[in-house]
C-alpha cells in the first residue's frame, strides 16, 4: 500500500496500523503509536492493541507494566541508583526539576562514592 499515509519507503504498512485502523474506522493520524498489550509485536489481534495519542503515552504505558510485574503497583518507580522499586521516591534536585527519581539513602551512597572517587 505505498499510497498510505503510514507506509514504509518499500510501500509497505505495518499490520498492527491497519487492525487498529480497521478498529477505528479512519486513518490513524501521524504521531500516534499502536501499543501491543502482551508485549508480543506479532500479535495483532484487535483486544491486543492500544492506540497510544503519542509517545509519551506508549512509553508511560510500558513503564506502568514493568512496575507491575516487578512489584503489582503500576505507580511504583525504580530507583537510579539502588535499582529497587518503590511508591516513595523523589526528586532531590531543586535545580533539576528532572532529576532522576531515587530513594534518599541511595542518593547519598551514590554521591559518597563519587566524591572518594573524585580524591583518588
Amino acid at each position: 500500500m505505498p499510497e498510505h499515509p503510514r507506509a514504509l519507503p518499500h510501500g509497505y504498512v505495518l499490520r498492527h496500523l491497519l487492525v487498529a485502523e480497521k478498529a477505528l474506522g479512519r486513518p490513524i493520524p501521524l504521531g500516534v503509536e499502536v501499543h501491543h498489550v502482551n508485549e508480543n509485536k506479532k500479535d495483532d489481534r484487535g483486544c491486543n492493541l492500544v492506540i497510544c495519542e503519542n509517545r509519551t503515552y506508549h512509553v508511560l504505558l510500558h513503564r506502568r507494566m514493568a512496575a507491575f510485574k516487578a512489584v503489582g503497583i503500576p505507580h511504583a518507580l525504580k530507583c537510579k541508583y539502588c535499582k529497587l522499586w518503590g511508591t516513595n521516591l523523589r526528586s532531590y534536585s531543586r535545580t533539576a526539576p528532572h532529576h532522576p527519581q531515587c530513594h534518599r539513602d541511595a542518593l547519598t551512597t551514590a554521591r559518597r562514592k563519587h566524591e572518594l572517587s573524585q580524591k583518588l
